[in-house]
């Protein structure tokens, strides 16, 4: 089961790639998108996703990811 990591994170990069977010080409774990002059930046680790705001007005896109993730 080495592919599934793998495809996993390709099932994650497709959809943050939908969502408009650009991937960090130092890092390509790290995301990060402005919205509304706010940045976002997210970072997956593992088995884990990090996520950053300056406001909470982002909690809809998260239960829509939730959603969409499933």
């Amino acid at each position: 089961m080495k592919q599934a990591p793998q495809a996993c994170y390709e099932r994650i990069d497709s959809y943050l790639m939908k969502l408009e977010f650009t991937r960090s080409e130092a890092d390509p774990n790290l995301y990060f998108k402005v919205e509304d002059d706010k940045p976002l930046i997210l970072m997956l680790y593992v088995d884990d996703l990090f996520l950053q705001v300056q406001t909470l007005s982002f909690t809809n896109v998260r239960g829509r990811w939730l959603l969409n993730l499933k």
